[in-house]
């Protein structure tokens, strides 16, 4: 009723300020209480679920504080463990730090003794590149060498062993094979001097014609040649054929190839000794290089 009146007095004053009449009947009155039915509903409604929520809320509070008074609780029982835990921890990270250092440590002892495995075998391998190379000056010499025995005929051998008193150049050759050979000479009565003195002297002729009796024996000797072994004595006693003039492929081969051939071998031997000597230095200490490199590398896998 007092919303209907205010109604009708608001339209009065509308009609007497604006000049414009606004009537307030019956149903306009009934329009109004169903908007205000509506609105209380709808405010009803409202007030309800918002309540609800705030009991929602309320009842989730009072489940949070019995959730935390339990917590609470067993913080309280746990508080002493969690404590020694806290202190098992601290000591835990006193270790680690104490096996970081430890570690660190090692790790670079580890690449100290890395850098000096690479340094040793560096060493090692400079040592064996040089010995490689020196080696290579003489090996085409001696392999030039092997080859040319190797295209030896028989008939050449046959005829060396043929003579009774064979050409000195024929002689020279042979005789060098056997001192290479280790065949120790015959020693024979010959005149010596101009007093008609007799005198023993080495004649390597007779051991000459034994070794060309099997020639693919005697030639199989000269290709299997321990060239990397040779007596000293054979290498002092050869000597004397290589200072010879006359012991010189060229000439030697007017006489016969095979002795040329002999004489080749004999020569590319004497040569190879010679590097082989230089070499052979190297080659111990290539040997301890590699044993040293060896022993660092096993206490660096032990390790």
């Amino acid at each position: 009723m007092q919303i209907h009146g205010a109604a009708v007095h608001a339209a009065d004053r509308y009609l007497l300020e604006r000049g414009r009449a606004v009537y307030t009947t019956p149903a306009k009155c009934k329009e109004a209480l169903v908007l205000f039915e509506r609105l209380i509903v709808s405010k009803a409604a409202s007030l309800g679920q918002e309540r609800e929520q705030y009991v929602a809320g309320v009842r989730k509070l009072e489940e949070a504080n019995v959730t935390i008074d339990r917590l609470q609780e067993e913080l309280e029982k746990l508080g002493p463990e969690l404590e020694a835990k806290g202190a098992a921890v601290e000591a835990g990270m006193v270790v680690l730090e104490r096996e970081a250092l430890d570690v660190e440590e090692t790790q670079r002892a580890v690449g100290e003794e890395a850098m000096l495995v690479a340094e040793q075998k560096a060493g090692a391998e400079a040592i064996k590149r040089e010995c490689e190379l020196r080696l290579a000056e003489a090996q085409p010499l001696y392999e030039a060498a092997l080859l040319a025995l190797r295209t030896l005929k028989v008939a050449d051998f046959v005829t060396m062993k043929s003579f009774l008193s064979p050409p000195q150049p024929i002689r020279l050759a042979l005789e060098a094979a056997c001192i290479m050979l280790g065949v120790r000479p015959k020693m024979v009565d010959q005149v010596v001097g101009k007093g008609g003195q007799k005198a023993k002297v080495p004649d390597y002729w007779e051991k000459s014609r034994k070794l060309l009796s099997d020639y693919k024996k005697f030639l199989l000797s000269l290709e299997k040649y321990d060239k990397d072994n040779i007596p000293p004595e054979r290498i002092a006693e050869i000597q004397r054929y290589l200072s010879d003039p006359e012991f010189v492929p060229e000439k030697i081969r007017k006489a016969s190839e095979a002795a040329e051939g002999i004489c080749r071998w004999v020569i590319a031997v004497c040569k190879y000794d010679i590097i082989a000597k230089d070499v052979r230095p190297r080659r111990q200490a290539l040997e301890e290089a590699e044993a040293k490199l060896a022993l660092t590398e096993a206490e660096f896998a032990i390790k």
